[in-house]
């Protein structure tokens, strides 16, 4: 049976979307902003320059400080939300995604996203050098490595990128909309924050990947496992120094994956049996809701 949509639901559910965007990134804004002009500011008073000296101590602090404003604005997203579902009594699992889930399914899917860095990695090989020096100033945060970049790709981009785009934003767009629709939908405003081209591109792809994920499990956890799978590989502590860079790295993560995906084919088989959110009313039998 056809579920009827009404045009004042999607309007709705795509309103409340752009919302959480714009809260999205305006914390991403507003952290690194109020710690460039405290920066600049005290640069003013305790050296006595002008505001060319602070605007330019404005822009290297900022620079300096990008992994700790990363990963500070992801932590305030999330903590914000959550109070947010909490304060409102709403269910996480309805609300943001959150469910139980099972550990085969989520161990497939970080594996699964090592392979996906991999063609993605291969496909990165073939496009023009002046596409990839764009892509290289755009990475500048991945690029980084230590404690406070690793956290800041490996935890806390995932968790806040998945509450927010596959949790909260795919949530409501599938109770307005066909499933596949607000699965694109959700794909490309999460490409869309993603800033160059080429990022765009390939962000676009994993925000189709892992939203059919969400959508057939009910849950982020597999999601978040791997998202942040796919961003560990960008190696954020150094320890496989130059060994990261070169081709053999894929070989070794391509048969980790292979090796992985086997391992854990019990979560593809698992989540490829959970049915149709809307067509069941039952809990998934994957995922389960987590209670308050």
């Amino acid at each position: 049976m056809e579920r009827s949509y009404s045009v004042k639901a999607i309007l709705a559910a795509l309103g409340k979307s752009v919302l959480y965007l714009l809260f999205f990134s305006l914390t991403q804004v507003f952290v690194g902003a109020a710690y460039g002009i405290a920066a600049a500011f005290g640069e003013v008073v305790n050296g006595g320059g002008d505001m060319a000296q602070g605007a330019q101590a404005f822009a290297e602090q900022l620079l300096d400080g990008l992994p700790a404003l990363t990963l500070l604005a992801n932590v305030v997203i999330v903590a914000v939300l959550l109070l947010w579902f909490l304060l409102r009594k709403k269910p996480l699992s309805e609300g943001a995604g959150l469910r139980r889930c099972s550990g085969w399914t989520a161990g497939f899917c970080a594996f699964g996203a090592v392979g996906l860095y991999v063609i993605v990695s291969l496909a990165l090989a073939l496009l023009p050098e002046s596409w990839m020096a764009e892509y290289g100033e755009a990475m500048r945060l991945s690029a980084e490595t230590g404690w406070i970049p690793a956290l800041a790709v490996v935890v806390g981009a995932p968790l806040a990128e998945e509450l927010v785009f596959r949790g909260i934003i795919q949530s409501r767009l599938e109770r307005a909309m066909p499933a596949w629709i607000a699965v694109v939908l959700q794909a490309a405003l999460f490409g869309l924050i993603h800033g160059a081209p080429v990022q765009i591109a390939y962000a676009f792809v994993m925000g189709l990947l892992f939203g059919y994920i969400r959508h057939r499990t009910g849950s982020i956890l597999p999601t978040i496992a791997a998202h942040a799978a796919f961003n560990a590989m960008n190696d954020p502590l150094g320890l496989l120094g130059g060994f990261a860079e070169k081709w053999q790295f894929l070989a070794v993560m391509a048969a980790v994956c292979a090796a992985g995906c086997v391992l854990c084919r019990r979560g593809l088989t698992e989540m490829t049996a959970v049915p149709e959110v809307e067509k069941e009313p039952a809990p998934p039998t994957v995922c389960e809701e987590i209670t308050e």
